[in-house]
């Protein structure tokens, strides 16, 4: 979502390492959720600064061929707006 804002002006993956849970077991396949925080700087007009400690959480369907996203939660505070 932030790789496009114009007024980003650079973020910092890997803030801290990922969590990753086994959420559910279905016959359908495994659902995994994998947490990761990180931060970023913006810029717009006279205000700027960084954002920290964001969270983004996604769920995934694994199954034994594939895996597929099932929901992504993102913290996103848009400070320019």
């Amino acid at each position: 979502m932030l790789q496009n804002a114009s007024n980003v002006s650079g973020t910092v993956p890997g803030y801290a390492d990922p969590t990753v849970a086994v959420v559910n077991r279905t016959e359908a396949g495994i659902t995994v959720e994998v947490t990761m925080t990180y931060s970023y700087e913006y810029s717009c007009g006279s205000k700027a600064g960084h954002a920290d400690n964001l969270r983004t959480r996604t769920k995934y369907l694994v199954t034994e061929s594939e895996t597929h996203v099932k929901t992504i939660h993102r913290d996103v505070n848009l400070l320019c707006d």
